[in-house]
C-alpha cells in the first residue's frame, strides 16, 4: 500500500511540473499577441459575409451569431463569446480606447500601429479584457488564458477590419 501511495504522489508531482513547464508565460503570450496584431494589421481585409439590418462584417466560418440588435452582435466560437458593437454617433477620436486604459490600473500597454486599428488589453485579477476599435466599430472578448490572446486577436482583427455600420 505504501508503494502505491508513493507512486501516486510521484505521478502527481510529475504532472504538476509538466503542466507548469508547458504553460505560456504572460510575457511570451503578450509578445506573441503583439506580433499577431502586426501581422493581422498588414493582412488584406476579409470579404464581408454576414449582414444584419444595421451592420456588415466578415464572420469566420467557425463562429455563430448568438444575438443581434441594432448596435450589437454577440458571436461565439467554441464557447468563447465576442461582442461586436457600433457607435455611429460617436464624435470621439480613436484614442478613446487608449484613454479608457488609463482609467484601469491593470491596463497592459500594447504598441499601436499607424493604422486606424486601436487595441486595449485590461488585466483584472486573472482575466484579460481585449478590445479592438476600428472607426466607430469595436469588438471585445475576455479570457483567463494569456496563451489565447494571439488566437483571439487574429480572429477579432479579421472581423473588425471588415465591419461597417450601415
Amino acid at each position: 500500500m505504501n508503494v502505491i501511495s508513493k507512486g501516486v504522489f510521484t505521478l502527481c508531482i510529475f504532472s504538476c511540473l509538466l503542466l507548469a513547464a508547458c504553460s505560456v508565460s504572460e510575457e511570451d503570450a503578450l509578445q506573441s499577441f503583439e506580433d499577431t496584431i502586426q501581422n493581422a494589421v498588414e493582412s488584406p481585409v476579409q470579404e464581408v459575409n454576414y449582414t444584419t439590418d444595421s451592420m456588415s462584417f466578415y464572420k469566420p466560418e467557425a463562429f455563430s451569431v448568438n444575438e443581434e440588435d441594432q448596435y450589437n452582435v454577440v458571436l461565439e466560437d467554441a464557447g468563447q463569446l465576442f461582442i461586436l458593437f457600433a457607435n455611429p454617433f460617436s464624435v470621439e477620436s480613436n484614442t478613446k480606447v487608449n484613454e479608457q486604459a488609463d482609467f484601469y490600473s491593470d491596463s497592459i500597454k500594447v504598441p499601436q500601429s499607424e493604422t486606424e486599428l486601436k487595441v486595449n488589453v485590461i488585466k483584472e485579477d486573472d482575466t484579460y479584457l481585449v478590445t479592438f476599435q476600428h472607426g466607430d466599430m469595436k469588438i471585445s472578448t475576455e479570457t483567463n488564458n494569456p496563451g489565447d490572446l494571439s488566437k483571439y486577436a487574429e480572429q477579432m482583427i479579421s472581423i473588425i477590419k471588415s465591419s461597417k455600420y450601415l
